[in-house]
């Protein structure tokens, strides 16, 4: 049996509506024109977390967990932060953590690049092996050591061959991201957590959401130094709370630096209790003229769709061309392969920004 998964929360999607309207405007990337249509039934796809078991039923276990464990602790921490209320708990910051290292992960976007990445290395080592003088030729002896020498024997050559040809490869697997998703949630949701949390109030004019609703923003200072992910100071994780709120994380490097001489110190207690300890969420009034530019940003990191809770015209002219959220790089390194996180430059979608505001 069939189902539509969300992939960005109907519920959450329900705080970019406008009053007492029940539709949102949705612009897609490279057209002209939007359609309205309400928070459940957009950001959606057929089965996008059941897996196929060997019997041909359907399992959607991760599709319940996914709402118990993640969605619902997550958004009833959003639903408070968007009622004003700031003070919230450790376990409420944790919550939000894992809703956001999970979002950032789920969305068709990092499911494709996250399985283009496995794929690769999973090619990348299939190609050491093949190449290896003798090593498949081992693997392949002690296989067969049993079977009976009646011509029908595989060979490494013959397998090499098929390689060659195009007869065997390598499928990118749906369910791999899947699994990195859990694997890396952890870890986010850990230095999600420690990083300095503030939420900016905007005025009038909305904050815009996406498909892609967790992104990272880097500032546009010391372009030569390389990035150093989310400890690089110029880094901002981004993830609008609703249409008048945004939730900023930066790096505390500050607390990290805390954290690591105590631990230099052998005091390790009290470096847990520090790197786990609940920090203030400060509050940062901005200017339209502020979220218009971040507003700018959103629409560049949108894979295809982005949200909006009226119609806006200046979105179309700012969401032509290509995606520029997170791309992954290549390169080998000796006998390793080096991954490294790349984002396109999104200059010229501020400056797009300012232009669809002058007078005509």
């Amino acid at each position: 049996m069939s189902a539509q998964h969300h992939y960005v929360t109907s519920a959450y999607l329900d705080g970019f509506l406008s009053d007492k309207q029940k539709m949102l405007y949705v612009y897609t990337r490279n057209r002209d024109h939007f359609f309205r249509v309400r928070p459940d039934k957009v950001a959606r796809i057929r089965n996008y977390y059941s897996r196929e078991q060997e019997d041909g039923t359907i399992d959607d276990k991760l599709e319940s967990m996914l709402q118990k464990n993640v969605e619902d602790p997550g958004l009833a921490v959003i639903r408070k932060l968007n009622a004003g209320k700031y003070g919230i708990s450790r376990e409420a910051r944790a919550a939000l953590a894992f809703l956001r290292a999970i979002q950032e992960y789920r969305v068709p976007w990092m499911r494709n690049h996250t399985e283009e990445l496995i794929h690769t290395m999973q090619q990348k080592f299939s190609d050491k092996v093949f190449q290896t003088p003798g090593l498949m030729e081992q693997y392949l002896e002690e296989t067969q050591k049993d079977k009976a020498d009646d011509g029908k024997r595989v060979t490494a050559d013959g397998i090499r061959q098929a390689i060659k040809n195009g007869d065997i490869y390598l499928l990118k697997h749906p369910s791999a991201s899947l699994w990195a998703m859990g694997q890396v949630a952890e870890l986010l949701t850990n230095i999600y957590y420690g990083m300095h949390w503030a939420i900016l109030e905007g005025q009038d004019l909305p904050f815009l959401v996406s498909d892609c609703p967790v992104h990272r923003y880097f500032l546009p200072i010391d372009p030569h130094v390389p990035y150093r992910a989310l400890m690089d100071m110029r880094v901002q994780v981004r993830f609008p709370l609703s249409r008048s709120r945004m939730l900023v994380l930066t790096p505390d490097l500050g607390r990290i630096q805390q954290v690591n001489e105590l631990m230099e110190k052998g005091k390790k207690d009290a470096a847990a209790k520090l790197q786990g300890a609940n920090s203030q969420i400060h509050v940062i009034r901005v200017t339209n003229d502020d979220v218009e530019k971040i507003n700018a940003h959103t629409i560049s990191m949108a894979a295809r769709i982005v949200l909006a809770p009226s119609e806006m015209p200046e979105i179309v002219p700012l969401f032509r061309g290509e995606c520029q959220n997170v791309r992954n790089k290549f390169s080998d390194v000796g006998d390793a392969l080096m991954v490294k996180a790349e984002y396109p430059q999104t200059t010229r979608y501020a400056t797009a920004a300012r232009r669809s505001r002058q007078p005509q």
